[in-house]
């Protein structure tokens, strides 16, 4: 995988981090998706995340059906996996 982005760090929102229903695959797959989205949507497949993640790509499948589980608004990602999905409930 080539990433050509400038990268400088990563900042997660204490409301991200706390939460103690999420691990850490979880809190990295939506702190992706909200650097990814650029308010235009994120299309990243399941075998981007697991490429980026180290695992495979039934693991970020479970990651991503447990994330939808708990509702994207919830965690303030409104353009949530928006390739995952055909309707708009989540934005």
């Amino acid at each position: 995988m080539t990433d050509n982005r400038r990268f400088e760090g990563v900042w997660i929102p204490t409301q991200i981090w706390n939460d103690k229903n999420l691990n850490a695959l979880e809190k990295c797959i939506l702190m992706e998706i909200h650097y990814l989205d650029n308010q235009e949507h994120c299309f990243a497949s399941n075998e981007y995340f697991a490429e980026f993640c180290g695992c495979s790509d039934t693991k970020v499948t479970q990651t991503i059906k447990k994330l939808k589980e708990l509702g994207a608004k919830r965690f303030g990602i409104h353009a949530f996996l928006a390739s995952n999905t055909v309707s708009n409930e989540y934005y």
